[in-house]
């Protein structure tokens, strides 16, 4: 049903390209009419056999593999007129062999040359336009969110090129308005905006949530509590909160080794360590750094200096 409405949907396209959009999330159920009449066409041309009809068959074939982003997901904008750009091809020659079929007498071939300039103008239209259009990433996605609504994804990136033109609290409130599935990397993004306006408590309260209901992403959450937590100890005044912090980025620290393996997460232990006044367990950590980083690690001579000077 939906690939039958896409193509449908892509053959409007071929001949009608605007409104332009560079991310369709849905296409209208009534092309589903017209994806009905393409098979028809297919069967007619398939048994017609002539240099148009295999012209025309090589560009459906072509334009499958965009179906089976409609079917699969594959891509993460389902629909885009982008998966069209290799089908017009063998689309376009065998468009000039039916025009020149068509134009044979001298009235026709004026009325071509009309169509053809007025065709000319409405593509230098576009492509001036998709061009001012593409030179940022927030004017291409104000643009594609205007025009797809619905598409959560979009709202997403659009939320993250306000970020960096420092439009933070449009950012913010974008975010709040959709709902991205936990299991993409972008429902993450709510943390960025907190961090970029300083707003350090609100993200790290965001991540500890995030870690606490599991998820595909516990590595990257634990970088940015880390991350985060760094940035509170510096900017903070309160002696007994930046231990507490301290102790709280080493359990992480912890855990991270455990789910990485990373050597050079016990060379960081041990400075979490040193900065607690903890030597002892300090010098445990930079043994353990010295013996599992690599030779060529610049860190191993240090972890090694370290820990038999604590």
């Amino acid at each position: 049903m939906q690939a039958v409405e896409a193509a449908g949907f892509y053959v409007k396209k071929l001949f009608i390209p605007f409104p332009l959009n560079f991310g369709i999330a849905t296409v209208d159920s009534r092309y589903f009419f017209l994806g009905v009449i393409l098979l028809l066409l297919l069967l007619w041309l398939a048994w017609r056999r002539t240099l148009v009809s295999a012209l025309l068959l090589m560009s459906v074939s072509l334009g499958s593999s965009a179906l089976l982003v409609v079917v699969t997901a594959l891509g993460w904008v389902p629909i885009a007129e982008r998966y069209m750009y290799i089908v017009c091809g063998p689309f376009v020659i065998a468009m000039t062999f039916v025009l020149a079929h068509m134009t044979r007498d001298l009235q026709a071939k004026k009325a071509v040359a009309l169509v053809v300039c007025l065709f000319f103008a409405g593509s230098a239209y576009a492509t001036v336009t998709r061009n001012l259009i593409w030179q940022s990433n927030l004017t291409l996605f104000e643009d594609t969110v205007r025009k797809s609504p619905e598409f959560p994804t979009a709202k997403n990136e659009l939320a993250m090129a306000l970020i960096q033109n420092n439009r933070k609290d449009e950012a913010m409130e974008i975010l709040e308005s959709i709902q991205v599935p936990s299991s993409q990397a972008s429902s993450l993004n709510k943390m960025t905006v907190y961090y970029e306006r300083g707003e350090y408590e609100q993200a790290r309260q965001f991540l500890l949530e995030r870690l606490e209901a599991g998820g595909p992403y516990e590595i990257k959450i634990l970088e940015f509590l880390i991350t985060i937590s760094h940035e509170m100890i510096d900017r903070s005044e309160d002696d007994a909160r930046k231990r507490e912090l301290l102790f709280e980025i080493k359990a992480w620290l912890t855990r991270l080794e455990k789910v990485t393996h990373n050597s050079f997460i016990w060379y960081r232990l041990g400075r979490v360590a040193m900065l607690l006044g903890d030597n002892k367990q300090a010098q445990i950590y930079f043994m353990q750094a010295a013996e599992r980083l690599p030779k060529d690690s610049l860190y191993k001579a240090p972890a090694k200096k370290l820990a038999e000077t604590l």
